[in-house]
C-alpha cells in the first residue's frame, strides 16, 4: 500500500456508488485529533430571529456562488456531477435530523432508494428527489445499515438489530417510520460487546459486522430470523482486526476492513462457510477510519493526520 499524505488541517473522504449494488462509507481524518469525535445527546438550540430587514433575495445572495471553485458546484444537477442534496436543513435546525446527529452509514441500492442512518435514532431516505425523515422510535445509534432483498436491517452500536419490513421475525411493533426490534437467533457468548462498523452490498443476503473483538458474518435466514454465520474468530485476530472501524468490498467474495493503529486486513471467501483472514502491512500506525474498494486489486482507505493508503 502506497501512503499518501495532507497538511491541511481536516481531510474528509466519502464515497457513493448509487447503482443496483452499491454502498458508501464515509470517514473523517484530522492532523490534530485521531480519536473517533464523541456523539452529544444535547437539545439542538434554535436559531434566533432573523432581523426584520432580511429578504428571500438575500438569502439566494448568500447562498450563490461567487469564487473560482464555481465550476465544481454547478447549480444544475446533471448525471455527471455530485449535486447538492442533504438530509440536514442548513437554515433551519427544527427541520429534517438535528445538526448534531453523527454520520454513520449512507447505503443505495439506485439513485432513487438511498438511506441515511446516523446517532441517536437518526434515519433519513432519498427518493432520487428529496429527503425524508423516519422515525424509528429509537435513541440507539447505527453503526451498520443493510439492504436486503425484502428490507432494511440496521445494526446498532450494542449490536441490536433495527428491522423494517414484513419478511422478518420481529420483537417489537412496529414505529412510525416502519421499524421494528429484532433478535440474533443464535448470538455467540464472545460475540462482542459492541459493534464498531459493518458493510453488505446492497441486495446482500449477508452482512460482515465488526465488534471490538472480532469480525463477525450476519445472514438473513429463510425463516425472517438473522443468525450469526461463520466469520473470523477471536484467535484468528492476530493483527489488529479487532480493532476495526471500517469494512468495504467491491463484492460478497472479498472484503477489506482497517482500523485503529493502521490495522487493515483482507478476508478472502467472505461469501463462503470458511472465510480466510490475511493482514496487511498498512506502513503507518495512524488510526484508518474509512475503506473503499473499487476492485479486489484498487483500495483506498483514509485515517488520521491526513493519511491516505493505496
Amino acid at each position: 500500500m502506497k501512503l499518501v499524505t495532507s497538511r491541511s488541517a481536516r481531510i474528509c473522504f466519502a464515497l457513493l456508488a448509487a447503482t443496483p449494488a452499491s454502498s458508501a462509507i464515509g470517514a473523517c481524518a484530522s492532523e490534530t485529533n485521531d480519536a473517533e469525535p464523541q456523539e452529544s445527546g444535547a437539545t439542538v438550540p434554535g436559531q434566533p430571529a432573523a432581523d426584520g430587514g432580511a429578504t428571500d433575495a438575500d438569502a439566494a445572495d448568500a447562498d450563490a456562488c461567487a469564487s473560482d471553485d464555481c465550476d465544481f458546484f454547478p447549480s444544475e444537477c446533471t448525471p455527471d456531477v455530485f449535486c447538492p442534496t442533504s438530509a440536514f436543513d442548513l437554515h433551519d435546525p427544527a427541520q429534517g435530523l438535528s445538526w448534531l446527529t453523527a454520520s454513520r452509514v449512507l447505503a443505495g441500492r439506485s439513485p432513487s432508494d438511498v438511506w441515511f442512518a446516523g446517532s441517536l435514532g437518526a434515519y433519513s431516505h432519498f427518493d432520487g428527489t428529496s429527503w425524508s425523515t423516519v422515525d424509528a422510535s429509537t435513541q440507539t445509534s447505527a453503526r451498520a445499515f443493510w439492504l436486503t432483498p425484502s428490507g432494511e436491517v440496521a445494526v446498532t452500536d450494542s449490536g441490536a438489530l433495527l428491522v423494517r419490513g414484513s419478511s422478518f421475525v420481529t420483537t417489537s411493533g412496529k414505529s412510525p417510520g416502519g421499524f421494528a426490534t429484532a433478535a440474533l437467533a443464535n448470538k455467540p457468548a464472545n460475540f462482542g460487546r459492541k459493534v464498531t462498523a459493518g458493510f453488505a452490498p446492497a441486495g446482500s443476503t449477508t452482512m460482515w459486522i465488526a465488534t471490538n473483538i472480532t469480525l463477525r458474518r450476519l445472514g438473513a435466514m429463510p425463516d425472517g430470523t438473522i443468525a450469526v454465520q461463520s466469520g473470523i474468530e477471536a484467535t484468528r485476530c492476530i493483527q489488529g482486526c479487532e480493532r476495526t472501524r471500517s469494512i468495504h468490498g467491491s463484492s460478497e467474495k472479498t472484503v477489506f476492513a482497517v482500523g485503529e493503529l493502521g490495522a487493515a486486513v483482507r478476508i478472502d471467501d467472505a461469501d463462503s462457510d470458511a472465510p480466510t483472514l490475511t493482514p496487511l502491512n498498512s506502513g503507518t500506525t495512524m488510526g484508518l477510519w474509512g475503506v473503499f474498494a473499487a476492485s479486489d486489486t484498487d483500495v483506498w482507505a483514509a485515517g488520521g493526520g491526513g493519511t491516505i493508503r493505496h
